[in-house]
C-alpha cells in the first residue's frame, strides 16, 4: 500500500515540478547566465566575465538602492507582520463571531 501512495504521489507531485521548472527555473538561470555575458550594442557575446557586476558595484547610487530596497522589504514584512498576527490569533480563538463572519465574506 505504501508504494501506490507514492506512486500516486509522484504522478500528482510531476505536473506540478515540471510547471516550475519551465516557468520559474528556466527564466531565472537564462537570466543569470546573460548577467555574466556581455553585450555591444544589442549582440550578446556570451564570454564569461565579471565585469557587469563589478560596474554596477562600484557606484555608489547602487549601494543606496540596494539598502533601500532591503530596508523597504523589511518594513514591510514587520507591518505585514504587526497586522497580520493578530487577525489571525482573532480569527483562530473567535471564530463564531460576527466579525468572522465579516472577514472571511468580504
Amino acid at each position: 500500500m505504501q508504494k501506490k501512495n507514492l506512486k500516486a504521489f509522484g504522478f500528482l507531485f510531476t505536473p506540478s515540478m515540471l510547471y516550475m521548472l519551465v516557468f520559474f527555473f528556466a527564466p531565472i538561470i537564462i537570466l543569470v547566465l546573460y548577467s555574466f555575458w556581455q553585450t555591444q550594442g544589442y549582440e550578446v557575446i556570451k564570454e564569461f566575465t565579471i565585469s557587469n557586476y563589478s560596474r554596477v558595484l562600484a557606484e555608489k547610487i547602487n549601494w543606496v538602492l540596494i539598502y533601500r530596497s532591503i530596508l523597504i522589504g523589511l518594513l514591510v514584512s514587520l507591518i505585514t507582520l504587526l497586522l497580520s498576527f493578530p487577525a489571525a490569533y482573532g480569527l483562530t480563538f473567535n471564530p463564531d463571531s460576527a466579525d468572522t463572519r465579516i472577514i472571511f465574506f468580504s
